[in-house]
């Protein structure tokens, strides 16, 4: 595991834990949080209390993690959140969205970057237009992460390998069980289900 990965897991392990400072102390001072939409946060503490801000909305919420990858300085994440509407959900353009009391279900992409042991960015990319659905709306939600077009992404995610792809009838590896990827290629270790299993990619 290297340093980028490392980071990011401590960091999830702090936030899923609800300790705050533990999170804080894993992000630089000047962390840069960008979504779709606009949106840009700026500053450690400005950008864990925006995503901080957009799961208030949520109750009963259960993150399943499908994959978690590194790739030199980059962490690919990607999960599944299931949460209940119980708060006050506000867009990228102030639209307050009252609390519906439905179940949601996004698909949920998290670009990290990591430097000198460190998170200095965090993009975050889901589906606004299924959310706006979910929630009985039909506008377009502004929170963090939406994303509904390509050209919306602020520069291209780190390229996985094709057998990296997470097939939605496999079982998940859960939050803290990891594919990563090194930067020369190494044996790809894989984690499912509590068993390990080494692939060593075909010579070129």
């Amino acid at each position: 595991m290297g340093q980028a990965l490392d980071t990011v897991r401590r960091a999830l392990d702090a936030f899923d834990s609800g300790d705050v400072p533990a999170a804080l102390a894993l992000m630089h001072e000047d962390l840069v949080v960008e979504a779709p939409g606009g949106v840009r946060v700026e500053g450690r503490e400005a950008g864990a209390g925006h995503s901080a801000e957009f799961l208030a909305a949520f109750g009963d919420v259960d993150i399943d993690t499908h994959v978690l990858a590194e790739q030199g300085q980059l962490v690919v994440e990607e999960y599944t959140l299931s949460a209940t509407h119980t708060g006050v959900l506000r867009g990228a353009d102030g639209t307050v969205h009252p609390p519906s009391g439905r179940r949601i279900t996004l698909r949920v992409v998290e670009v990290y970057r990591v430097e000198g042991g460190l998170i200095t960015e965090n993009r975050l990319y889901y589906d606004q237009t299924r959310l706006a659905r979910q929630l009985g709306g039909a506008d377009v939600l502004g929170g963090p992460g939406a994303v509904t077009e390509a050209t919306d992404l602020p520069r291209p995610a780190p390229a996985l390998a094709s057998d990296q792809a997470p097939d939605p009838d496999h079982e998940s590896l859960g939050r803290h069980a990891a594919r990563s990827i090194g930067e020369q290629d190494p044996p790809m270790q894989v984690v499912v289900g509590g068993k390990s299993d080494t692939n060593t990619p075909p010579a070129t």
